[in-house]
């Protein structure tokens, strides 16, 4: 008997079931065959001589664990993790399962759960990534040479616009303004926030007004255009020109007050975002810093 069928009926004598392709067996009679040189037993059930030292398939199925090849890089696995998010969210709303952002990214639940332990940290991630978007293109507007009230409707109209074209994301990003579950800190406000503020600040060293009126003027925005265009989203009873219009002539009069209908852009601020869970900031500039030019016209 060779070696390596000794070690074979060494396993079978030890056993007492198995699984043998389509065949649950129990070893009762184990022998060798030396006309064929081949390990076989007789089941106890149908009595079958079954030849275990079958040829294994050249194609055998995956091991369980990471596939062999370079690791994934873990922010572009976050960022598809954000895509997916973002996928399942239009197709079935805010209520989202990990499960199924898991399924879509193509990954298992458990690395999902290894970049965000709970639904809270993939809110507040998705949030930051459109704050930061919704920054960006409100500093391209601020750049135009506008006169600033027409500066502002444009920035109101961007954040209607987002609303309007993210009915399902919207809901499910503004549930951090509601229900803060990470020691207070709301990403989709407190980032606006802080953007307004510099502006504000721009705004109002340009007219030798007080800077401190600044935070309080951007937290009321902020606060009014996300909930207002949250209100018209769930029943718009007007359409988004005149939501517009309203909107801006709800916050214009206090920029005027201190004569900012004498202001046109470009504009330029220099932003300091709070960082999660506390009132420290990131390494950019502490005091916005900008400037405005006066409108001709005036």
């Amino acid at each position: 008997m060779s070696a390596r069928d000794s070690d074979k009926l060494r396993v079978l004598r030890n056993c007492t079931c198995g699984v043998l392709g389509n065949h649950h067996v129990r070893p009762r009679c184990l022998y060798v065959d030396s006309r064929l040189g081949a390990l076989k037993y007789e089941t106890y059930i149908t009595r079958e001589e079954v030849d275990v030292t079958r040829t294994t398939p050249a194609t055998a199925p995956r091991r369980r664990g990471r596939p062999p090849g370079p690791p994934v890089d873990p922010e572009i696995r976050r960022e598809n993790i954000l895509d997916a998010a973002e996928r399942v969210i239009a197709r079935t709303g805010p209520a989202i399962a990990f499960a199924d952002i898991a399924t879509e990214a193509g990954f298992a639940r458990t690395a999902v759960y290894a970049v965000f332990p709970d639904r809270d940290s993939l809110l507040s991630a998705l949030t930051v990534r459109h704050t930061d978007r919704i920054i960006a293109v409100a500093n391209d507007i601020l750049a135009r040479p506008l006169p600033l009230r027409e500066v502002f409707r444009e920035l109101v109209e961007m954040i209607c616009t987002f609303v309007a074209d993210n009915p399902q994301l919207h809901p499910a990003l503004m549930q951090g303004l509601h229900a803060p579950q990470n020691g207070g800190h709301r990403p989709l406000f407190t980032r606006n926030a802080d953007w307004a503020t510099a502006v504000f600040e721009v705004v109002l060293d340009s007219v030798g007004a007080d800077r401190r009126s600044a935070r309080t003027w951007a937290g009321a925005t902020v606060g009014a255009l996300l909930l207002a265009a949250e209100d018209w989203s769930a029943e718009p009873r007007v359409s988004k020109t005149e939501l517009v219009d309203q909107l801006t002539a709800f916050i214009w009069p206090a920029i005027e007050s201190v004569g900012g209908d004498a202001l046109s852009g470009p504009l330029i601020a220099c932003v300091s975002f709070r960082n999660p869970g506390g009132n420290t900031r990131d390494q950019l500039p502490a005091q916005a810093a900008g400037t405005l030019s006066r409108n001709p016209n005036t």
